[in-house]
């Protein structure tokens, strides 16, 4: 039969299906509003169906080809592995895991290689150079797809069943092709090592655990997605009579800030970005290719509110040869020295707390410590939370996007005040000097290096800076676009700054994203 006219039967054609899933599945993974989260995880969902159905039709209407048995492993793997990389980087997916995953699957390509070689020069008569799949690598597939949809969606329950499930089956299904494919043990076991799902499971119970499994992934997305803590409601603002408290507590817990010897970029007040930048829209291409232009410097409250989409950014550099760091340094001589403040009250798991925040706007940033690469614009903040008796508890310093949580008993402090080690270029908060360990990931698994803190420069309020408090009605805290140029890509605003978690978020759901962090190795535990 011909490749068109294998490519035509039913269950390569669902295959093939599977395939032209994968781009809208990876692009969908990086989006945080509900309706793409469920429209991704129905195609996610679909696309682990359909693993069943080709071979139903294959098995069915006996169209078993040699295509076919390319077409259905190799969609597998390339819809699994680019959606766990993605997940590990937005959704705190476990790196290990993702090695296993990868791993697993470029032993059995390597070893699909052997195989195929192997065949070219065996005798007539030999076994088939492309082993079909059976039913152990299907149901990894299911617990794999389970397992992402889980990440995603941020199901805790299924996160820790399918992350086990998914190991063992992980390596029965590499078992079962080496020992059977690869090595062609003959032993009176060999059919249970081919096959021990199909080998010791009876139809009936395969088909009632398919139904459970799915019926769960469904009823998560569908029933409890809506209460889910992703969408519960955010920290809650202290205002009116509240207002002589919150302003307080700002003074009172103002950081003293220190910045190693020779930084080039400084908390600054949001207008020197604003009133020196265009406002463009990305239009997804390398080096501003294709972008527009929405609005010229100074960009007004206004232009933001007419333009606050995620596709949009703000333009500060000047040219293609200018230096960012000339520029930002000298746009800073003119505008005020500010930290940002908002106090809010907000509670997550049992624990309640007043939370005295601090965000840090800087011009330009660093990767880490490094000079290599630059990025225009860049947030960061400490988060000290306060129990029922205004006493605080923990302090909470963004990494970038994770989070480093100490005891405040822990925390450096200056008549009263805490001492906060802003790392050179990179501007990430630390409790201490020296060289800290920074990361690539949410997870806090894959190193990039290290960021290094002193105590050169001292700032303090309000000798130094100022303090400006800010809410959700601040004119330009509703701005959804980068703070700076897309190339590389500049962070959002406060108000959507979490680890592409919405859940997670530092400005609505605090609490939460400090003891999601505070879990993490080498930071403190629950008192």
């Amino acid at each position: 039969m011909s490749l068109l006219r294998q490519a035509l039967l039913p269950p390569n054609l669902v295959s093939i299906a599977r395939l032209a899933l994968i781009p809208f599945i990876c692009i969908g993974l990086f989006r945080e509003d509900t309706l793409s989260v469920v429209f991704t995880a129905l195609l996610m969902t679909a696309a682990g169906l359909s693993d069943f159905l080709d071979g139903f039709l294959a098995r069915r209407f006996r169209q078993v080809s040699e295509l076919g048995k390319i077409l259905d492993p190799v969609s597998d793997k390339l819809l699994i592995a680019p959606a766990v990389v993605i997940l590990v980087f937005t959704r705190d997916f476990p790196f290990w895991l993702a090695v296993l995953i990868i791993g697993r699957d470029l032993a059995i390509l390597l070893a699909g290689v052997y195989v195929s070689v192997r065949q070219r020069f065996s005798p007539p008569g030999g076994r088939g150079a492309v082993p079909s799949s059976n039913l152990t690598g299907k149901w990894t597939f299911t617990f794999l797809v389970s397992l992402t949809v889980s990440y995603f969606i941020e199901f805790a329950y299924g996160r820790a069943v399918f992350t086990w499930l998914s190991v063992v089956f992980l390596l029965l299904s590499s078992a079962s092709y080496l020992l059977a494919e690869f090595f062609q043990i003959s032993h009176p076991l060999s059919r249970v090592m081919a096959d021990p799902v199909q080998a010791f499971v009876p139809a009936w119970g395969r088909r009632a655990a398919l139904l459970f499994i799915y019926a769960v992934v469904f009823a998560k997305l569908f029933f409890w997605l809506g209460t889910d803590e992703r969408v519960s409601a955010q920290a809650r603002v202290l205002a009116g009579p509240e207002r002589a408290v919150a302003d307080a507590l700002l003074e009172k817990y103002a950081p003293v800030l220190y910045f190693v010897e020779g930084e080039y970029s400084f908390p600054v007040e949001v207008r020197a970005m604003l009133e020196n930048s265009d406002l463009r829209r990305d239009a997804g291409f390398f080096f501003r290719i294709g972008d527009r232009l929405l609005a010229r410097r100074p960009v007004t409250a206004e232009a933001l509110k007419a333009h606050s989409g995620t596709g949009t950014y703000l333009d500060l550099s000047d040219g293609w040869f200018t230096s960012r760091k000339r520029l930002a340094r000298s746009i800073e001589r003119r505008y005020k020295k500010i930290v940002y403040g908002r106090v809010v009250r907000d509670s997550f798991g049992g624990e309640d707390f007043t939370v005295v925040q601090y965000w840090f706007f800087h011009l330009l940033s660093g990767v880490g410590s490094t000079e290599f690469v630059y990025h225009e614009g860049d947030w960061e903040t400490v988060s000290y939370f306060l129990d029922s008796s205004l006493r605080p508890r923990y302090a909470a310093y963004s990494q970038h996007f994770y989070a480093r949580v100490q005891g405040w008993e822990k925390v450096r402090k200056e008549d009263g005040h805490p001492a906060v080690y802003v790392s050179y270029g990179g501007h990430a908060p630390h409790f201490a000097e020296g060289l800290h360990p920074s990361y690539l990931d949410n997870g806090m698994v894959i190193p990039l290096g290290n960021d290094l803190a002193a105590a050169g420069i001292r700032w303090t309020h309000p000798e130094v800076y100022q303090l400006s408090r800010i809410d959700d009605e601040t004119d330009w805290a509703s701005y959804a676009g980068r703070w700076g140029g897309v190339n590389p890509k500049s962070p959002t605003g406060p108000r959507y700054r979490s680890p592409r978690n919405p859940a997670l978020s530092m400005w609505s759901h605090p609490v939460r994203w400090m003891i999601h962090y505070r879990a993490l190795p080498g930071n403190t535990k629950k008192k």
